[in-house]
C-alpha cells in the first residue's frame, strides 16, 4: 500500500471528507484485482463486506445497502442497487416523514431492514435491483441487467425480468454439485490464476479439482505424519 493510499485511509475516518477521498481511493485501486484498501474502507465505514477479487459497482455505498455481504470473485455492474428497506405500505401514509429523522418529525427509523448476502462468483448485470424481500443470491448465480429480484436466487440460476424469474440454470445438477463442493473460490490465488484455462472448459476443470484435492490430501498426510 502506497503512502497516498495510507493517508486517504487515515483521513477517511472524517465523515465530511469521504465524498472527496473515495474517488481518489477508487482511482488508486483501478485495475487492481485485490483492491484491499477499498474493501477495508467499505467494511469499516459503510458496513458493506466485499470479499477478495469481487469488483465493480459494489464499491458504491449510495446504492449498496449497509449490512450487505458479497463473496469472492463476483462481478457487480454499474447501477446495481441493493435495497435494505422499503416505504411501509401498512401505514396510513408511505411518506418518508414517518421514517426519516432528518425531516424533523420522527426521532428514528423504525422500519425493518433486510440484509442481503451475495455469494461467490455471482454476476449481477447493469441496473439490476435487489429488494429487501430477497436475502440470498446463491453462488454462481447470474442476475440479468434490469432485473428486479424479489426473492432468493438459487446457486447457479440465471434470473431475469420484473419480477426476476429463473430462466435456466447454468449447468446440470451434477456439475453444480461439483462446483459447490469444490468451493474453488477458497483456493489460493495461484491455484486459480495459474490454471485459468481450466476455468473455460468443464472437463478440464473436473481434472483440476481432482488434482487439487489429491494435493490437499497429500499435504494433510505430511502434516499428520510430522505430528
Amino acid at each position: 500500500m502506497g503512502i497516498l493510499e495510507t493517508v486517504i485511509i487515515f483521513l477517511y475516518r472524517i465523515s465530511f471528507l469521504r465524498r472527496i477521498l473515495l474517488p481518489g481511493l477508487k482511482l488508486l485501486n483501478r485495475n487492481k484485482l485485490d483492491a484491499d484498501s477499498l474493501r477495508r474502507v467499505f467494511a469499516q465505514y459503510h458496513d458493506i463486506k466485499i470479499d477478495k477479487f469481487t469488483y465493480g459497482g459494489c464499491f458504491d455505498h449510495q446504492k449498496i445497502a449497509p449490512g450487505t455481504i458479497i463473496g469472492k470473485y463476483s462481478s457487480i455492474a454499474s447501477g446495481v442497487y441493493v435495497i435494505a428497506s422499503n416505504h411501509d405500505t401498512s401505514h396510513i401514509s408511505t411518506h418518508p416523514f414517518l421514517f426519516k429523522p432528518h425531516l424533523g418529525v420522527v426521532s428514528e427509523d423504525n422500519r425493518k431492514k433486510g440484509h442481503v448476502e451475495i455469494g461467490n462468483d455471482v454476476w449481477i448485470g447493469t441496473n439490476a435491483i435487489i429488494l429487501p424481500s430477497a436475502s440470498v443470491i446463491g453462488d454462481g448465480a447470474v442476475v440479468a441487467a434490469g432485473a428486479v429480484v424479489t426473492k432468493d436466487v438459487p446457486p447457479y440460476a440465471i434470473v431475469a425480468g420484473v419480477p426476476a424469474q429463473i430462466v435456466r440454470f447454468r449447468f446440470c445438477p451434477e456439475t453444480i454439485e461439483l462446483l459447490l463442493s469444490s468451493q474453488w473460490w477458497w483456493w489460493s490465488p495461484n491455484e486459480v490464476f495459474q490454471n485459468w484455462k481450466s476455468f473455460m472448459n468443464e472437463g478440464e476443470f473436473r481434472e483440476l479439482v481432482g488434482k487439487i484435492e489429491h494435493q490437499t490430501d497429500l499435504d494433510r498426510s505430511e502434516i499428520d505424519g510430522s505430528n
